[in-house]
């Protein structure tokens, strides 16, 4: 006669409670300390905008709570050294021009338009490094985990890493420097609702980052892109101020069908309509839907 299995729920009793041998107690926690390095410090590929500002803003509070990891995190050379590289964004950025024209300046002044809260983004490399940095001094992480989380980030952003033989190349940061020019004033146009602005950044980000600097060799190809970009920082202004007289039409005729269509809703008995509007006596509420006075 055979022995039935144990019941599901006494055979997990048992494991939990007899002791394990050592080393499969100590594959257990290996890969429970691996998973919790994986929740802390590594993130997913894409996140929305408002999850990335949220990390944003908690990198910034250990900053301010940790001068330490202040100092490390500003220190790019260091960053660069510990990790084989640096991220495309944080070198690009240190070889923008600060000076900007009258164009540029009068399109910085301009507000901002609110962010999409829930736009799906791909996870910025620069705060993947900044929680790579953070977990390189938590006394928890082991070599191993720091090795992996770096190897991770180099694999995942192999298209807009910078290894430091290119950082310190001259001219790979010639031609880096027309590319970072462009790249922050199209940055710019996009973050200000630029639609437009939108072509020229898919052009300058697409495909690796050799690739995208070498192009820029051509003093032919980058004028092309700075002319657009020209038009573009002039023309803003005024595309914008259509844009959102455009969205407030918009706006204002799809409030006016939506109540036209409540009131026709009303009549035929689906729904009672707004107490404020309830049609006066001997008038239908399809009469009223049409009536240019209630449009």
């Amino acid at each position: 006669m055979t022995r039935p299995f144990l019941p599901a729920a006494l055979a997990v009793c048992i494991a939990v409670t007899l002791p394990l041998p050592a080393n499969a107690q100590s594959a257990l926690e290996f890969g429970y300390k691996d998973r919790l390095f994986q929740q802390e410090y590594v993130l997913p590929e894409e996140m929305s905008q408002s999850q990335v500002r949220a990390y944003f803003n908690a990198v910034m509070t250990l900053g301010l709570l940790n001068p330490e990891y202040a100092k490390i995190g500003g220190d790019q050379a260091a960053i660069r050294k510990r990790l084989g590289g640096e991220c495309g964004a944080r070198f690009f950025s240190g070889l923008a021009p600060s000076s900007l024209t009258a164009a540029q300046q009068r399109l910085e002044a301009m507000p901002n338009p609110a962010p999409s809260e829930n736009y799906i983004i791909r996870t910025p490399c620069d705060l993947q490094v900044l929680l790579y940095l953070a977990a390189s001094m938590d006394a928890a992480s082991t070599s191993r985990q720091l090795d992996s989380l770096r190897t991770l980030i180099q694999e995942r952003y192999v298209d807009d890493w910078v290894t430091p033989d290119r950082a310190t190349d001259p001219v790979f940061i010639q031609s880096a420097r027309k590319l970072a020019a462009l790249w922050a004033r199209t940055n710019r146009l996009t973050a200000k609702g630029v639609k437009a602005a939108g072509v020229i950044s898919a052009d300058l980000e697409a495909g690796p980052l050799t690739t995208r600097v070498a192009k820029f060799n051509d003093a032919a190809t980058y004028a092309a892109v700075d002319a657009r970009l020209t038009a573009l920082e002039e023309q803003a202004p005024g595309l914008l101020e259509r844009e959102r007289a455009e969205a407030a039409v918009r706006q204002k005729e799809e409030a006016r069908n939506a109540y036209r269509e409540q009131l026709i809703a009303g009549a035929n008995g689906d729904v009672e309509p707004p107490r404020l509007h309830r049609r006066p006596f001997g008038l239908s509420h399809a009469a009223m839907a049409v009536s240019p006075s209630m449009a």
